[in-house]
């Protein structure tokens, strides 16, 4: 994972399309949840312990003993993905 400041950390989220709300960053408008998801993903910003980088998180909020519930923590695979599928979106509509 490549190191970030919190200044870049800010870009990368807005630029996904996610908005600023107490918790952290989330998708506003239209979300699908997943099977046995109650809320959408919040995007935190945190700071790497002992060095002046920040770092991506996410939380997800799924019941309990829900089978194959992604794990919250760094959100590095996520993050690449929303960019791929953005990516994909701008590539159709062009």
């Amino acid at each position: 994972m490549e190191n970030f400041t919190k200044t870049d950390c800010i870009k990368i989220l807005t630029d996904l399309g996610l908005q600023k709300h107490t918790q952290g960053y989330s998708q506003f408008g239209n979300y699908i949840l997943s099977h046995g998801e109650y809320s959408t993903p919040d995007f935190k910003i945190r700071k790497i312990r002992g060095s002046k980088y920040y770092s991506i998180s996410v939380s997800y909020y799924y019941y309990s003993g829900t089978i194959n519930a992604p794990v919250s923590g760094p959100a590095a695979e996520i993050l690449d993905s929303m960019q791929n599928e953005k990516q994909y979106r701008i590539d159709a509509v062009s």
